[in-house]
């Protein structure tokens, strides 16, 4: 199978399973992306996610956490319940917290795509990230 055409089952794949929007980049790091990522843990913008600011350098730099990577698929799975609330006087509830935990309802999905890209390839090797 061409790259062409890996890249095409790949997209098609992952539209089957759901997710909305797909992206194939290479594994490269980015540093104007990299200071985005200081200056938002800087700002403590990541709350109480404090893993976030302790794996800060796998999340910088892709290599640092899987060095074979050559490619990262990128996934986005509309997660819209349709519950809205149009009460004035009460707090706002974010969407993703009206359903099941988003974690459970992608990852098997992505793992569902990675077991199907292997199906095809049995050399080419990935991980689940969310």
């Amino acid at each position: 199978m061409s790259t062409i055409e890996l890249k095409q089952f790949i997209l098609e794949t992952a539209k089957n399973l759901g997710f909305s929007k797909i992206g194939i980049s290479p594994a490269e790091s980015d540093s104007l992306v990299n200071n985005k990522l200081i200056s938002w843990l800087d700002n403590n913008f990541h709350a109480t996610m404090h893993w976030m600011e302790t794996r800060s350098t796998e999340r910088s730099n892709i290599h640092n956490y899987y060095p074979e990577a050559k490619l990262v698929i990128s996934l986005a799975l509309n997660y819209f319940t349709g519950n809205v609330s149009n009460q004035k006087d009460v707090g706002k509830i974010s969407n993703y917290a009206w359903g099941d935990d988003y974690h459970d309802l992608i990852k098997p999905r992505i793992y569902q795509l990675l077991n199907k890209i292997k199906s095809i390839n049995p050399s080419i090797n990935g991980i689940v990230c969310i």
